[in-house]
């Protein structure tokens, strides 16, 4: 009977476990204006770069904020000195992003430039989410400053 009741504890822990774990992102959404980059592994030198920056990103890109519960930090890529990626996951159904931005499960890259005076979207469906406007650029550039 105690071998039951150990087996049912070790169950429900790991079925808690599993539904604890799926909604965690849905629940705590993108913060647009002040992203939190202890979730990933990088260099404190190139978080502190991104969030140096961040602010005029967020004043660019207005779609940020309106998507932001369809989005998730995924990472930060490093091109030496040129740019600095950080990287945004699209929900995989996302709720508020529009179905004509064909954005559902991209990754987004954020390109802020060597010098921080420009934000780099190379993917239409991630321009269209920054400027919360369908776009059809192959590579939208905006100025930081």
């Amino acid at each position: 009977m105690k071998a039951r009741h150990q087996l049912l504890a070790v169950w429900l822990t790991v079925l808690l476990a599993a539904c604890g774990s799926s909604g965690s992102k849905k629940s705590a959404g993108f913060d647009p204006y002040t992203p939190d980059l202890s979730v990933i592994q990088a260099p404190d030198s190139l978080k502190q770069f991104i969030l140096s920056h961040w602010s005029g990103v967020a004043r660019v890109c207005p779609g940020l904020d309106f998507y932001r519960d369809d989005l998730a930090i995924d990472g930060i890529n490093s091109h030496f000195d040129r740019r600095v990626d950080l990287i945004l996951r699209v929900d995989g159904k996302p709720t508020s992003i529009p179905t004509e931005f064909h954005a559902t499960g991209h990754s987004c890259y954020f390109s802020i430039t060597g010098d921080g005076d420009s934000v780099i979207i190379p993917k239409d469906p991630c321009a269209s989410i920054c400027l919360a406007e369908k776009q059809s650029s192959s590579r939208l550039a905006l100025p930081l400053r």
